[in-house]
C-alpha cells in the first residue's frame, strides 16, 4: 500500500511541474534547474489528506490568519494526496507567524522548475 507521504510527494511534485515555468521576479535558485517564487509558498497541514480534519484545519487556517491581520492570498487549496495549501505572502516577513500557527506542519518556499 502507497503511503500517504509518497502520494504528498508526488503531488507537490505535480503541482510544481504544472506551474508557469518563467514566473515574472523568480529568483534563480541553482544553474537554470530551479527558480523560487519570491513570496510564494506549500503550507501543509498536520492532518491527513483527505481526512476528516481537513475542511477544519483549512477553515482554521484562513480564520486565524485574518484574525491576526496577516495579509494571505490563497492559490489553491489541496485535501486529497496533501493537505495543505499554497499562499502568496505580499510580506513576507510573515511566514514566521504563520508557521507557528497549530495546524501548520512546514512551509517551504514554491520553486518552479525550468527547462533545458
Amino acid at each position: 500500500m502507497v503511503s500517504a507521504r509518497i502520494l504528498a510527494a508526488l503531488a507537490i511534485t505535480a503541482l510544481v511541474q504544472a506551474l508557469p515555468l518563467q514566473p515574472k521576479g523568480a529568483v534563480q535558485s541553482g544553474p537554470g534547474f530551479t527558480a523560487i517564487q519570491p513570496g510564494s509558498y506549500f503550507v501543509e497541514f498536520y492532518g491527513e489528506p483527505a481526512g476528516s480534519n481537513c475542511d477544519r484545519e483549512h477553515a482554521a487556517f484562513a480564520e486565524q490568519t485574518r484574525m491576526a491581520g496577516l495579509v494571505v492570498n490563497t492559490r489553491n487549496s489541496f485535501k486529497r494526496l496533501f493537505n495543505g495549501v499554497a499562499i502568496d505572502l505580499p510580506d513576507t516577513g510573515c511566514l514566521e507567524q504563520i508557521a507557528s500557527l497549530p495546524m501548520v506542519k512546514r512551509t517551504w518556499p514554491m520553486q518552479m522548475r525550468t527547462r533545458s
